[in-house]
């Protein structure tokens, strides 16, 4: 049993889950809501984080901003939390995840328009470490492979992998935070699956605003046209996530992520929204979800 000091819950409740942040800063946690008979059934329980860094040996790692070689170290500001469950006799991992909000403070344009250094220079020293955040999430993965040759993990949650992404993926990062989490193809087996990738791409976004980075991006001089997209990238994002390994699925798979199994949730998104006030709303994220076959 854990009693938490009245003085400061927070804090006890930072060192439980090992989250970091202040009362001003902290206010974003990992959740999982268990139905109670699901809950008792499926012996429900979160990992200890200290198991999870036991296991990738790392409790921060280095990181190196873009094309330098001094190194910083770098952790997860909100850790990972996983679930430990019960389905159709079969332990499931549920990894939670918020990955590093790239909130840049910097002014992005000049006064004619033009991107400035120092919003580039804070984007990209963002971007790296969130990207290193998903690689430490990455390393469980496949250390978990190293102990279990068919684990049964999802990973869910907010990537955080925009605003600008498709400039900065284009012309500095040249690659997408989501492949970099799926591992590499070739080791099949331990690919992750994306419960989305057979969704309707025209409604396969979660949120909703201005990208100004990219739409300044697309419209410079000598810009070159881009694929069709099914929907506009400037006002529409896929920034929350579901994937799952190979064990889920197939035709002899228990428990099972059957095809056409993912969704967004626009319509409950907006039917039950709408009817509250901004302040009030769920959030300004429409939720993903996946149905799990037992």
């Amino acid at each position: 049993m854990i009693f938490l000091p009245a003085t400061d819950p927070r804090q006890a409740l930072q060192e439980l889950y090992a989250m970091q942040g202040t009362a001003e800063t902290g206010h974003q946690w990992i959740w999982f809501l268990v139905r109670d008979g699901l809950f008792q059934e499926g012996n429900a329980r979160i990992l200890n984080p200290q198991v999870w860094r036991d296991l990738t040996m790392q409790t921060s790692w280095p990181v190196h901003d873009w094309g330098k070689l001094e190194e910083r170290r770098h952790s997860h500001w909100r850790h990972p939390q996983v679930l430990l469950i019960r389905l159709a006799g079969t332990e499931i991992e549920i990894i939670g995840v918020h990955l590093k909000s790239k909130i840049n403070r910097k002014k992005a344009f000049d006064e004619n328009g033009e991107m400035l250094n120092t919003y580039v220079e804070e984007a990209m020293r963002a971007r790296v470490r969130l990207t290193t955040e998903a690689y430490d999430v990455r390393r469980y993965i496949d250390r978990r492979f190293q102990q279990d040759p068919s684990p049964r993990i999802f990973v869910c949650g907010d990537m955080n992998d925009g605003p600008g992404r498709g400039f900065f993926e284009r012309e500095f990062l040249f690659f997408d935070l989501v492949s970099n989490l799926q591992g590499d193809v070739f080791f099949a087996r331990r690919f992750l699956n994306h419960a989305l990738f057979d969704y309707d791409d025209a409604l396969c976004w979660s949120t909703n605003f201005h990208d100004k980075v990219e739409d300044w991006s697309r419209q410079k001089p000598g810009a070159e046209a881009l694929p069709p997209e099914a929907f506009d990238s400037t006002r529409f994002q896929l920034i929350d996530h579901i994937l799952f390994t190979q064990p889920l699925v197939g035709e002899t798979a228990m428990p099972r992520v059957k095809p056409k199994a993912g969704l967004v949730e626009h319509t409950t998104q907006q039917r039950i929204n709408a009817m509250l006030k901004k302040a009030d709303r769920t959030s300004d994220h429409t939720p993903v979800s996946v149905h799990i076959t037992c």
